[in-house]
């Protein structure tokens, strides 16, 4: 049987983490008839104020850009996403769950956490 690459070895050994991040969308410009106050709320050319959400839903990335910062770390996706959905308040701009390749030692640190996931309902 042929010998594998020790790089390709590490590869395969590697464990999964999930980054819960935080979406903010960056205004690069605004089209022509659009302003933006002294508060830096923006106006469509009718006068109405638009969110930046709205910006983007509208022209796509020609005038924003999306920035994500991660907001914390996770064993499994389904903890990120449940924690993410309960506290939907944080995340006015949009989250997501991003996996990547863990090794070394942070992965042998979150395995050797047993930690159980509660979420608590606040009150509205």
């Amino acid at each position: 049987m042929p010998e594998t690459n020790p790089r390709g070895r590490d590869e395969c050994t590697r464990d999964p983490i999930f980054l819960l991040q935080k979406r903010e969308i960056l205004v690069l410009g605004l089209p022509a008839d659009w302003s933006h106050d002294d508060d830096y709320s923006i106006r469509d050319g009718a006068g109405e104020v638009v969110s930046r959400l709205d910006l983007r839903e509208r022209f796509g990335t020609e005038y924003v850009v999306d920035i994500w910062h991660t907001e914390s770390v996770w064993f499994t996706r389904q903890e990120a996403k449940a924690w993410a959905e309960a506290h939907h308040y944080r995340f006015s701009e949009g989250w997501r769950v991003y996996c990547v390749c863990c090794e070394g030692s942070l992965a042998g640190l979150l395995k050797a956490v047993d930690v159980e996931l509660r979420i608590v309902k606040e009150p509205r």
